[in-house]
């Protein structure tokens, strides 16, 4: 993925857990929550692979810092699907069409972007624990 796009994108794994070297894939292991949401904040768009996310506060971070989330299908993410905002995917073939969309067309980019910051109010921690807890219940 990453040696197909290379010279369009950059992919950087954010994570203190992560220290191996990967080719064309860059890896950040911040310091603190400062160097953390400084990287982070930086990104044009958040892919996330997990299988299994209990409460999705990485994608709610990006969602909050206005950052456009493509997701792999899970618990948590389901309910935030919303617009152009989060693009959940099923088969990582389906991450790999949108990522080669956006290579092809920067503008699919920029209206995730503009959209996830129109709607960033509505992702916070609080709505979803609500939500979570609501499909819990049911």
């Amino acid at each position: 993925l990453s040696k197909m796009f290379k010279y369009k994108f950059e992919f950087i794994i954010l994570s203190d857990e992560i220290t191996s070297k990967y080719k064309n894939i860059k890896t950040h292991n911040p310091k603190n929550k400062y160097d953390f949401f400084k990287s982070f904040s930086s990104f044009d768009i958040f892919i996330s692979t997990s299988s299994f996310e209990g409460f999705g506060l990485p994608i709610l971070e990006a969602l909050k810092l206005g950052i456009p989330v493509i997701a792999m299908k899970n618990g948590s993410i389901n309910e935030l699907e919303y617009k152009e905002t989060v693009k959940i995917y099923k088969d990582p073939k389906d991450a790999y069409k949108l990522l080669k969309a956006i290579h092809e067309d920067r503008q699919i980019l920029f209206t995730r972007q503009n959209s996830t910051l129109k709607n960033s109010k509505r992702f916070t921690e609080a709505i979803s624990f609500q939500s979570l807890y609501g499909s819990l219940l049911s």
